[in-house]
């Protein structure tokens, strides 16, 4: 299952339609899926969630291999409290699931060989920063997370980072 098959899937869900009915305000913000393996088989845990305009979020959750879908409404969101939340345009997505896994894979290969995943997070959102982004965030065997932000349109890597998960001092710790 990919970003756009997910977010059609749930589209065509009654429980959406009703919720989209009484929100009409409310846009995408997210499209996050935990990839994991369990006894020899990998999974993914989708949540696609959409800002709303009372400043909350509903998140709409799934598993792969199924086609039906909770709903978790009105639940608050953290960020500044200027900042807001910008809406994916998913006209511009062009990367796949596999195509993201692959340049992530790739990069972690190459400049992070010693640091092995055991759990992947990807999110597609848009951000002021990068724009429409996969925001992949490994979680490693050695307690540290690897971030890689890479174009949704492009494929290009915008940005990485490994990170400390213990860190105790102020602020993101970023590990050269």
């Amino acid at each position: 299952m990919d970003f756009l098959s997910k977010l059609r899937q749930l589209e065509s869900q009654q429980i959406y339609k009703a919720w989209e009915s009484s929100h009409p305000h409310s846009y995408l913000a997210h499209l996050f899926v935990m990839i994991g393996e369990e006894k020899g088989k990998v999974g993914m845990q989708w949540q696609v969630g959409y800002y709303n305009e009372n400043d909350t979020m509903t998140t709409f959750e799934s598993m792969d291999d199924d086609s039906s879908f909770t709903i978790q409404e009105d639940e608050q969101i953290f960020k500044e409290d200027a900042e807001r939340i910008i809406a994916v345009d998913t006209k511009h997505v062009r990367q796949t699931i596999d195509s993201v896994a692959a340049l992530c894979h790739d990069l972690q290969e190459k400049k992070y060989p010693a640091e092995r995943p055991v759990k992947k997070v990807m999110v597609l959102q848009a951000t002021k920063e990068h724009g429409l982004v996969v925001n992949v965030t490994y979680v490693t065997q050695t307690f540290k997370t690897l971030n890689i932000k890479v174009d949704a349109e492009s494929g290009s890597i915008r940005e990485d980072g490994l990170h400390d998960m213990f860190s105790f001092d102020k602020g993101d710790k970023k590990i050269e």
